[in-house]
């Protein structure tokens, strides 16, 4: 398996240096969680030279910026894992900026905290994210969404859809199994698109009286993207996946290529 640190896709990249590159953790624990990695494939902080080392905890600070530039955390963990019993699972020296929000508890487990989301968290969906978006789907027009979930949670989604599909709207999903057949009762209203891997869930939809909502998650938490600024960011993020050379369109009839949701929002 090649390593994911060693060939990252554009969109990833926030940061470039000498010899380190700022990353968008595929797979965030918080929002805005980053990685500093070195350029050089390196097993962890002891393979690296005493000039990769310096650079990888001076580039914290512009990493912190690029943060602070989209999200505002209340406090950050800087973590380094070297060795598998140390948690280290990706064996490319790499060092975790972890922003913390304020009503998050952290619970041990893998090379970073998980976070169980506080109900009173401003930024997070409450309960299961499925009821939230089962409620969402009621007043649907457009929904794009890319997803990591098993077939009964898809099948779940794509039964609430055939209410928006049936009132004329479109559906676009990038996933690692689409169900091809099931599309095809839909021609010219439904894109499906597979995918050999997905960096984050992601979630748009405009309802029917122009209203938007975007979210966003890992497997085990979604959080609400808030505004304009937020739309815009799952849009872009969606719209980057239908760009990578391993998301292939199915073919399913009279799926149109044209952008859906439109707009920047």
């Amino acid at each position: 398996m090649s390593c994911p640190f060693c060939a990252p896709q554009a969109w990833e990249i926030f940061y470039e240096g000498p010899l380190v590159l700022g990353l968008w953790n595929a797979y965030p624990v918080t929002p805005g969680h980053a990685l500093l990695v070195t350029r050089r494939h390196l097993l962890d902080w002891f393979a690296a030279s005493a000039e990769e080392q310096a650079e990888l905890m001076a580039a914290a600070g512009p990493a912190r910026s690029c943060i602070e530039a989209k999200y505002r955390p209340d406090g950050y963990n800087l973590g380094l894992n070297c060795g598998e019993a140390a948690g280290q699972t990706v064996f490319h020296l790499h060092l975790h900026l972890l922003p913390r929000y304020q009503g998050q508890r952290p619970v041990s487990g893998g090379e970073t905290d998980h976070l169980v989301p506080a109900p009173a968290h401003p930024h997070l969906v409450i309960s299961n994210f499925l009821e939230v978006l089962r409620e969402q789907l009621e007043s649907a027009l457009s929904f794009d969404f890319c997803a990591r979930l098993a077939l009964p949670d898809l099948l779940l989604i794509f039964a609430w859809v055939e209410g928006m599909l049936k009132r004329g709207g479109h559906l676009r999903a990038v996933l690692q199994q689409p169900d091809w057949e099931w599309a095809r009762r839909y021609p010219g209203q439904v894109e499906l698109f597979q995918a050999t891997s997905l960096p984050c869930d992601y979630y748009r939809i405009r309802h029917v009286d122009g209203r938007e909502s975007a979210w966003m998650g890992g497997p085990a938490w979604h959080y609400t993207l808030l505004g304009r600024d937020g739309q815009r960011e799952v849009r872009r993020a969606f719209e980057g996946l239908l760009t990578r050379s391993d998301v292939t369109p199915c073919r399913i009839g009279q799926a149109s290529d044209r952008n859906v949701l439109g707009g920047e929002g």
